[in-house]
């Protein structure tokens, strides 16, 4: 068996020993004994997790130590703890995506390389709370340095304060990985959670949210547009209408309709109808889950035949 396993069944082994002298206190406050074990156990406990750390540093696991904390009182209920992890592995998936490939996310879809590059895998859990100690192999390429950066954006893209920084993360991230952020930060605040997140990284800074952020957070998606901008081809497709006094168009592919207007540089000195290869900026704006489109023609040709 590899150290790195064995030591993940040392610290399970330990988790469960943990919780049972904790049950004990409960039942019995003054037991000095077993309060003395249960303290002996603990520094047993972060010996193991310090040296799982730094094993996981050695063979190029990327770790993500990903503990949830109620505000209220110490239980968490089993559904947010699957509601946070499965929108945050989707989160860092998104993000994994747009690092890669260095493309704003209009949809939540991932190829199979992405997910499979991307997924975390289970280390171990740990008492205090919930906590779930996260692993992702990362073989560190002098050339490919993705999943570090992968992680220190989902960070950032975690950290935002204001508007500014909003806006600058929908450019970069596109308005997917953003909803996706919001639907992690609503369930986390639903539950009245607070969360603390950690990396093996060094360069990189441990991470704690409490429901005030949360809060922050959300308010800061929820209520102001999301608008995203995305440059669209189209080949072979009818030119049936155009203005040059409204500077508008109309253009239809297959069964799918398209107008709007025309950039200043275009002169469309076209006969109508005609088969056309465009290029359109299309601009996305979601707000209260309606959502509308906008088209700006800015370039067009007669498509060959």
């Amino acid at each position: 068996m590899d150290q790195l396993k064995l030591l993940q069944l040392k610290l399970l082994e330990l988790n469960k020993i943990i919780n049972d002298h904790k049950a004990m206190l409960i039942d019995n406050p003054e037991d000095i004994e077993t309060r003395l074990s249960l303290s002996s156990f603990e520094s047993l406990y972060m010996n193991f997790k310090d040296q799982y750390m730094h094993l996981s540093d050695e063979l190029n696991y990327e770790v993500i130590d990903y503990r949830i904390m109620n505000s209220i009182d110490d239980s968490v209920p089993i559904s947010e703890i699957t509601e946070s992890l499965n929108l945050f592995q989707t989160l860092f998936s998104l993000v994994f995506d747009v690092t890669k490939n260095n493309s704003p996310k209009s949809s939540t879809h991932l190829s199979s390389e992405i997910r499979n590059s991307s997924t975390l895998k289970y280390g171990f859990s740990y008492a205090g709370s919930v906590g779930f100690v996260l692993t992702i192999d990362n073989h560190r390429d002098l050339i490919d340095d993705t999943l570090d950066r992968t992680i220190e954006n989902t960070m950032n893209l975690i950290s935002i304060t204001n508007r500014q920084e909003l806006d600058a993360n929908i450019k970069k991230f596109g308005v997917a990985t953003i909803k996706t952020l919001n639907n992690w930060v609503t369930v986390n605040e639903k539950y009245d959670s607070e969360l603390e997140i950690k990396t093996n990284n060094k360069n990189i800074p441990s991470l704690k949210i409490d429901t005030a952020r949360f809060e922050q957070v959300n308010e800061l998606i929820s209520h102001e547009p999301l608008i995203s901008t995305e440059l669209i081809t189209i080949l072979k497709c009818e030119l049936v209408g155009a203005d040059t006094k409204s500077a508008t168009f109309h253009i239809i592919d297959k069964s799918k309709s398209f107008k709007g207007s025309i950039s200043d540089n275009i002169d469309l000195n076209f006969s109508l109808p005609s088969i056309v290869n465009v290029k359109l900026n299309e601009e996305t704006k979601e707000f209260n889950g309606k959502i509308t489109k906008k088209y700006l023609l800015t370039f067009i040709e007669i498509a060959s035949v």
